[in-house]
């Protein structure tokens, strides 16, 4: 039905295109007419319709609105962070620089430490170092007096005759 009609007014908008004149306004008052009458008696689709398309438009509306809301509050709270930021890294440079301190310290002391053991390490080898060449030096000291008496003794008889006699003395 609804397509009759339009067609109907579509084939009398396009006889109503004739001349100029009062008769002429006779077509067009005609066609206001009848999109008066579909209008009228379509009233209740078009008021569905556009019920309907503002219910629509009304939801998007407050959807956008919501998303808008929220994402106005994931902008504050990430701006929030950002601000943040700057202090999160001022404090973990902190932190690493006083890490950096603290271990600088701490292997400085364990090498004060195990440099002092080294030095006491290499006193007592120096030490026994000494006394292994003053042993050394003292054996071949007397080992050389003792080649030297000998020598005396073998090469004067007279020599040996006294010590002889001495050695036998306390016998």
């Amino acid at each position: 039905m609804d397509k009759l009609l339009f067609l109907i007014i579509s084939i009398e908008a396009y006889a109503a295109g004739g001349g100029y004149g009062p008769s002429s306004l006779i077509p067009g008052l005609i066609n206001t007419l009848l999109v008066g009458v579909i209008f009228f008696t379509q009233r209740k689709k078009i008021s569905s319709y556009f019920t309907g398309k503002y219910d629509q438009i009304k939801e998007i509306s407050e959807r956008a609105k919501t998303q808008k809301f929220e994402a106005q509050m994931l902008l504050e709270k990430q701006q929030k962070k950002n601000d943040k930021l700057d202090d999160t890294i001022a404090e973990i440079e902190m932190n690493a620089k006083n890490e950096v301190a603290s271990f600088k310290e701490e292997k400085e002391k364990e090498n004060t430490i195990r440099v002092s053991k080294l030095e006491e390490d290499f006193g007592s080898k120096l030490e026994m170092k000494k006394l292994e060449m003053v042993k050394s030096i003292n054996k071949e000291l007397i080992d050389s007096v003792i080649a030297k008496a000998k020598d005396q003794v073998k090469n004067n008889p007279e020599l040996a005759a006294k010590l002889n006699k001495s050695i036998t003395r306390g016998l």
